[in-house]
Parts: C-alpha cells; structure tokens; sequence
C-alpha cells in the first residue's frame, strides 16, 4: 500500500504540469484542469455533473450522465473535510479525476452525454487546458 501511495505523489506533478494554458471558458471537447477553493454555498455544474458541499463532505452527483442500474453507483461522499475544501478537477473524455486538498482525497466518475451547460456559483476558478 505505501508503494501505491508513493508511486500516485509521483504522478501528480506530472499530470498536473501538463495544463498549463490558462482559458476563460470549459469545453468538454478538450482535456481541461479546474482549480478553486469552495465553500459550503458552493456548487458546479458541469454538463449535468453535479458538484458541492454537503455537511462538511465533497458531494459528487452524476445521475443525470450516467447509467441508471440499481448496483450503480451515482452519488458518491468524501470523508469530512474540516471545512477545506481545494479541489483540482482533470477532465478528459468522459472522466472527472478531483483531487482534495492537494491529493488528500482523490474521486474519480465517468460520465456520459454531457451537455453544454457549465454553472459554477460561488467561488473563484481558473481552467488550464493541455497543450497539445
């Protein structure tokens, strides 16, 4: 297990330095980095994937791009977070990696036929795309 956890540190930087062109505006047609700070009346929408916060807790709702099977799971928790909530969120073709405070926590959902609809309320962000 410690081998898994020093192998995946390693990693980051790497996938991390890769977005290093900074955008105004998400496009699912392209691999994109989010970075914020949210707080507890924060909230994404990111084509009908649905991010907040909810009793202290990351908050990932995907069921409105996801198959609906009764052994699927669409809402996933985090661990309570102390009320530090720093999130770096990779998206590449169908995938939602969200790193949690630095690597703390890491999700990952796949989703399907997003639409085009972004809302990000409450928080401050930046969006890098890879270069490619």
């Amino acid at each position: 297990m410690k081998k898994m956890v020093k192998s995946f540190k390693n990693l980051y930087p790497k996938i991390k330095n890769s977005f290093n062109h900074e955008v105004q505006e998400i496009s699912f047609d392209q691999p994109f980095q989010l970075k914020t700070t949210l707080n507890k009346d924060s909230s994404l929408n990111l084509g009908g994937f649905k991010i907040d916060i909810q009793d202290d807790c990351l908050h990932l709702n995907r069921e409105e791009v996801s198959i609906q099977e009764n052994k699927v799971c669409n809402d996933v928790v985090s661990p309570k977070l102390q009320g530090h909530y720093d999130i770096e969120l990779y998206y590449d073709h169908h995938v939602f990696e969200i790193y949690i405070n630095g690597g703390e926590y890491v999700m990952s959902q796949v989703v399907y036929d997003l639409n085009d609809q972004v809302i990000i309320q409450n928080t401050e962000y930046k969006v890098y795309v890879r270069s490619l």
